[in-house]
Formats: structure tokens, sequence, C-alpha cells
């Protein structure tokens, strides 16, 4: 016998058909997104006029108006589960939005150039002041605490 079951996630319901994956409702985008593990998952908006069957290694968005689905090639992805992030060559912005959303670690850039910095480094259970001082460190940066935000600048 398969058991089945749905969770509501506000502006979609996800149906779970014997799978593992991950559901985020709070982003920037006010979308619904699903990550499969393994298995598949069925996304279905909340007015039920937009559906999505996920496969493993995919990623799948609705929100209000659109429905859309795509292979994760984000090896961090699952970063804030396995507690381990691995950079090989990545701009710094995109380092800045890993480490945000698997730590909660902010960090805003005096200088935008920064931003496009590449990192080849890994990071795995570190404080968040070590990480900070080892991309300051790389880069010749310093930085300023203000809250809970880091700001760095050359």
């Amino acid at each position: 016998m398969v058991t089945t079951f749905i969770i509501d996630a506000g502006k979609a319901s996800v149906r779970v058909l014997g799978t593992s994956f991950n559901v985020i409702t709070e982003n920037a985008d006010s979308e619904v997104e699903v990550f499969v593990s393994s298995g598949r998952v069925m996304v279905t908006s909340e007015d039920g006029q937009q559906s999505l069957t996920l496969d493993p290694e995919y990623i799948g968005r609705i929100s209000d108006s659109i429905a859309s689905q795509a292979r994760n090639t984000n090896v961090n992805y699952l970063a804030w589960h396995t507690d381990m992030l691995i950079y090989e060559d990545e701009r710094l912005g995109v380092v800045f939005d890993d480490l945000k959303r698997a730590y909660g670690i902010n960090i805003k850039v005096a200088d935008p150039e920064i931003v496009d910095f590449r990192l080849t480094s890994p990071f795995e259970q570190q404080p968040h002041d070590t990480i900070v001082k080892l991309i300051c460190t790389t880069f010749n940066l310093r930085s300023v605490r203000e809250g809970g935000t880091y700001i760095l600048f050359r």
C-alpha cells in the first residue's frame, strides 16, 4: 500500500508520492519552491490552475501566475541542511546569497565591484565571524558589523 499526503504551502499544495524533498515558502519572490531529492512530487497552485510533477534533482516554482521547473545546478542548494558550502571560482555575490540562505549571514558591500570577486573555498560548520574573516583576508578587505549585517569594504 502506498500512502500519499498533501502539504498546504499557502499558494500551492504539494502532493507527496513516496519521496524526499524540500519546500520553501519564504523568499523574495513570494513563490513556493520545491526541490526533489528522490521520488516524485506533484505541486499544484492554490487555485488548482497550475500543476507540476517534479522528478529528482528538479526545482519547481509556483507563484500567483507562473509555474516553472528546472534542474538544480547549485551544488550548495541544500547547504542549510548539510552545513557545507563548496565554491570553485564563484562570484562573491553568489557566495553572499548562499551564506544568507544557508546560515543567515547578511553581507553587504560598500563597493559594488566586490560582488564580482571570485572565490574558491569550502565552508563547513564555521562560525559566521570566521567565514567573514576568511573572505576579507582572501581579498584584502575590511569588515564592520552593524547589528546582524556585515559590511565589506576595501
